[in-house]
C-alpha cells in the first residue's frame, strides 16, 4: 500500500494509514496526500491528535466536505497500490526522522501528525491539500507544531516508563549491558536502564541537527520539485563502495542522473551535531574532502550552535562562511535559488 516507507508502527499509527487510504478511496483519488492523511487522523478518532485537532475546529464530516471542495474529486479508478504523493512521502520522512531522532522504537499517530504539520508549515501556500485545509480555517500551525511536539515528547516518556516496567520485572535479563550508537556518535556500552539518561544528554543537539536537516532538504525540495531540475534526498547512496560518507541533505540534477553518475550527488550537505567535539568536526572535514573529490559539486556544513553555514568547491582550501544575515544561493546548480541562512536554524 506504501510502497517502500519505512518504520514499524503502533496500531493506532497503522489504522491512520488504513483510514487515510480508504478516505482517498471514497474521494476516487489513486494515490494518499495530505489531506487524506489529515482525513486519516481525524478518521481513527481515539488519538491524542484526533482530540488536538477537533478542539481546533476540524470535525471528520465537516473536513471531508471542505476537501471535496477545496480539491475536487479523483478519476474514480482506484487501484490495488495506493501510492503517497510526494508532499505526503515528504510528510512521511519528517515523521520517520523524527521517531529516529529520538529513538523511538516505532511510529505512532503524533509522529505522522507532527510530520504533516510541518510539512504543511514549510509548504507555506504552496503547500498541498492539508495546509489547504488548515489555511481555509485559520489555524495558527505554530501553535499546532507545539502541541504535536509535546505529543511526540509524551509519548516519548510513555516507552521510557515502558521500558522501566519491563527492566523490573525481569531485573536478571537486564542486568547485561548492551550497545548503543546513533549517527555520528561512538557506540557506548551502558546497562540498559541507564539508556534514557544517555538519550536525555544528546537530544537537544539531535533535535537542532534533525530540525536543519529538515529545512534545508524542504527549502530545496520546493524549488527543485517545482521546476523540476532533479532530487532532493536526505539519505546518501553509498559513495565509492563505502557508507562512511553518508551526507545529511543531497540534491541530484536530472543531467547527472541521465549522464548515468546517480552515484555522486551535485549537492552534499552536512550538518554539525557537536561543535565542541574536534573529533568529530575533523572527520565530517574529511568526509566534506572526500565528497568533493568524488565529484561533488558544492559542498554545505551546516553548525546549528554557531549559526553558520560553510561552502564548500573543489579545488579550493577556504571555505566560504556564511553568517545569520546572509542568504544561501547556490547559482551553479539553481539559478534563482536562494534562502535566508537565518530561517534555516531552530527556533530559539
Amino acid at each position: 500500500m506504501f510502497g517502500t516507507l519505512a518504520g514499524e508502527f503502533t496500531d493506532s499509527a497503522r489504522r491512520v494509514l488504513d483510514c487515510a487510504r480508504t478516505e482517498a478511496q471514497r474521494l476516487g483519488y489513486q494515490f494518499v496526500s495530505t489531506e487524506h492523511l489529515l482525513l486519516g487522523l481525524l478518521a481513527e478518532g481515539h488519538s491524542e491528535e484526533a482530540k488536538v485537532l477537533t478542539e481546533m475546529g476540524l470535525h471528520l464530516d465537516a473536513t471531508r466536505r471542505l476537501v471535496e471542495r477545496l480539491i475536487g474529486r479523483g478519476s474514480g479508478l482506484v487501484p490495488k497500490e495506493m501510492p503517497f504523493t510526494p508532499r505526503a512521502r515528504y510528510a512521511w520522512e519528517i515523521a520517520f526522522d523524527q521517531s529516529e531522532q529520538l529513538r523511538h522504537s516505532h511510529m505512532d499517530t503524533c509522529h505522522i501528525f507532527f510530520g504533516l504539520v510541518r510539512e504543511c508549515l514549510f509548504a507555506g501556500k504552496r503547500g498541498g491539500g492539508a495546509a489547504s485545509v488548515f489555511r481555509h480555517l485559520n489555524i495558527d500551525l505554530r501553535e499546532l507544531e507545539k502541541r504535536a511536539g509535546i505529543l511526540v515528547a509524551a509519548f516519548g516518556a510513555a516507552a521510557t516508563q515502558t521500558l522501566n516496567r519491563v527492566a523490573a520485572d525481569d531485573e536478571d535479563e537486564w542486568n547485561e549491558p548492551i550497545v548503543i550508537a546513533a549517527q555520528n556518535h561512538p557506540p557506548v556500552l551502558v546497562h540498559p536502564l541507564s539508556a534514557p539518561a544517555l538519550v536525555q544528554e544528546i537530544y537537544p543537539a539531535q533535535i537542532a541537527a534533525g530540525e536543519v536537516r529538515t529545512r534545508l532538504s524542504a527549502a530545496l525540495l520546493d524549488w527543485v520539485e517545482a521546476h523540476r531540475l532533479g532530487h532532493v534526498s536526505t539519505t546518501s547512496p553509498i559513495l565509492a563502495g563505502s557508507d562512511v560518507l553518508v551526507a545529511d541533505v543531497l540534491y541530484f540534477s536530472r543531467e547527472r542522473l541521465y549522464a548515468g553518475n546517480s552515484r555522486v550527488p551535485d549537492l552534499a550537505a552536512l550538518v554539525v551535531e557537536r561543535p565542541d567535539d574536534t573529533r568529530q568536526l575533523r572527520v565530517l572535514a574529511a568526509k566534506m574532502r572526500l565528497l568533493l573529490e568524488l565529484g561533488v559539486q558544492v559542498g554545505w556544513m551546516a553548525d546549528p550552535h554557531g549559526r553558520s553555514i560553510s561552502v564548500f568547491y573543489p579545488g579550493k582550501h577556504k571555505a566560504a562562511i556564511l553568517k545569520e544575515d546572509d542568504v544561501l544561493r547556490l547559482p551553479e546548480l539553481l539559478a534563482g535559488w536562494e534562502v535566508p541562512v537565518a530561517r534555516l536554524w531552530p527556533s530559539n
